[in-house]
């Protein structure tokens, strides 16, 4: 009988992450009986790292909204598997901030008066 004949695997679908590869596969006589035994696989699972690079979510809210805090985001490599991003420099996740949206004026109470009669100054 007549044996298959295989193409090279093409590249993997994806350039970070898991993906496919394909290949041709055919019998020389063009009829599948004459090939003993089953086709071999026309595609098969690969998994890539060549262009992984990481994805940042926007910066969330200053946790003070009167005066320092900090603030966070997601950040995390494409593939979702940060072991694929190792040696690309990782953004920063987590930063200081500085919010005066909910600042406001507290007035404490009036001290004793300076003078016990007549003109005098209250602080």
């Amino acid at each position: 009988g007549c044996s298959w004949e295989v193409g090279p695997w093409s590249n993997c679908s994806t350039v970070c992450g898991g993906g496919l590869q394909n290949r041709s596969v055919g019998c020389p006589s063009s009829d599948i009986s004459d090939c003993s035994a089953s086709a071999p696989a026309s595609s098969q699972a690969c998994y890539s790292t060549q262009s992984c690079t990481w994805t940042v979510g926007d910066w969330g809210s200053c946790s003070s909204q009167c005066g320092a805090g900090s603030r966070a985001r997601s950040v995390e490599c494409a593939s979702g598997v940060d072991g694929d991003c190792d040696g690309l420099a990782r953004p920063v996740q987590q930063e200081s901030c500085y919010d005066t949206s909910a600042c406001a004026w507290v007035p404490s109470d009036w001290g004793e008066c300076s003078a016990d009669c007549g003109p005098g100054l209250q602080v």
